[in-house]
């Protein structure tokens, strides 16, 4: 299996079903996958064929173009968390 698709949390590696291969991909959505729209699927399987098959960049040979917006994007994001839970009249959901 080459996608995992988990509802309201993120998965660590050691946490991750073993039907999952090491080139695994995972994704989660904020609702169960059951009634995650066509449109939340559509973005899954497109980031999934276009946006992930670039693992082997050798990031050596970025333009330093490149490399001042990895930069920009990292300082801009320090305190960005993502997968924090929020409570909101007994129920427990993922914070978006």
């Amino acid at each position: 299996m080459d996608i995992l698709v988990g509802a309201g949390r993120f998965y660590s590696r050691m946490g991750v079903p073993y039907l999952l291969d090491e080139e695994g991909n995972i994704y989660a959505t904020a609702v169960t996958p059951l009634v995650t729209t066509e449109e939340a699927l559509r973005k899954i399987l497109y980031d999934f064929l276009f946006m992930r098959s670039d693992r082997a960049r050798d990031y050596r040979h970025t333009s330093q173009d490149g490399i001042d917006r990895l930069r920009e994007y990292e300082t801009s994001n320090r305190s960005t968390v993502m997968g924090l839970s929020r409570m909101s009249d007994g129920l427990v959901h993922p914070e978006l």
